[in-house]
């Protein structure tokens, strides 16, 4: 696997919290689940029903890319390792801020929490 394809499938399994998957993105009602699915139309249905399925999923990506930062010589592998549980505490602080009604917070936290993925 390509050093290109292994990052995607980082963003990706960083993007699949389990907090997350009812949370809407630009108001178009689509669970953040289902958009990433949706990106390879020929895999969705599988795509879809293995992250809803697997509540384990976020603790075995963590496992994953600590262990493959390890094992390989990519700065970029080692940062998303190195970045991952505080994105996804970022990205939970910022669902809770929406839980409370308070959307400023929220997208403050979602920004910031976009930021570990981005530089991944």
């Amino acid at each position: 696997m390509n050093s290109l394809a292994l990052c995607s499938l980082c963003l990706f399994l960083i993007a699949q919290s389990p907090w997350l998957t009812n949370a809407t993105v630009f108001g178009d009602g689509s669970d953040l689940i289902g958009q990433i699915c949706n990106e390879n139309p020929e895999k969705k249905i599988e795509c879809t029903n293995i992250l809803r399925a697997d509540p384990t999923v976020l603790e075995e990506a963590e496992i994953f890319l600590k262990g493959l930062a390890i094992t390989t010589d990519v700065p970029a592998i080692a940062n998303c390792a190195l970045y991952y549980e505080r994105t996804i505490e970022d990205f939970t602080n910022s669902l809770n801020a929406l839980k409370r009604q308070d959307p400023q917070t929220a997208n403050y936290l979602a920004d910031i929490a976009g930021d570990g993925p981005s530089s991944c």
